[in-house]
């Protein structure tokens, strides 16, 4: 196997086995980044080096989770209506059939509501941390995977991928 001057160059640079961002690499070795792009992609194919392209999901809201943070989620705005209980088709005409029954599933799963004889009743008052997640969407911080999970569940949020940085682990293929 021949191996150019610029791979033997970064493999005498770099420590066998360790991960390196590009611009890592290229500031120990001393060589530009695009002859490190080219010489980590020449020692993959020979085996001598792995090549990681590691990307980024950049999360957004989408419509309707925008209006849900103005507006409040429909089992924030349902727990508002049934202060005092109130029947199934009173709520229904006031949020609307869809509205309420996304609210009446969400608050039930919470276990916060009791439907008896065609009444709603609030028997405790549940937390919304999804609105809090909305709003660490909308102003670009992160969340936990598990409330990503929820809210890409209800469909109020939405990502895009991003490619990030390539990292390269040297040596590694070689065992």
């Amino acid at each position: 196997m021949q191996v150019s001057p610029i791979e033997i160059t970064l493999l005498k640079a770099l420590e066998p086995g360790k991960r390196y961002e590009v611009s890592e690499a290229a500031s120990i070795s001393g060589m530009k980044r695009d002859a490190v792009l080219k010489a980590a992609h020449l020692l993959q194919e020979k085996g001598l080096a792995k090549v990681e392209i590691v990307t980024k999901k950049i999360f957004r809201l989408t419509e309707e989770g925008k209006r849900y943070l103005e507006e409040g989620l429909p089992e924030e705005r349902l727990v508002k209506l049934i202060e005092k209980p109130m029947s199934i088709k009173e709520l229904e005409e006031v949020m609307g059939k869809r509205e309420f029954g996304i609210a009446l599933g969400w608050l039930r799963k919470k276990k916060a509501v009791e439907v008896k004889d065609g009444i709603v009743k609030l028997v405790s008052k549940p937390e919304f941390g999804e609105k809090e997640s909305l709003r660490a969407v909308a102003e670009g911080r992160d969340i936990d995977a598990k409330d990503v999970k929820d809210l890409l569940r209800r469909k109020l949020v939405d990502f895009d991928e991003e490619k990030g940085d390539i990292r390269y682990c040297f040596g590694e293929a070689r065992s």
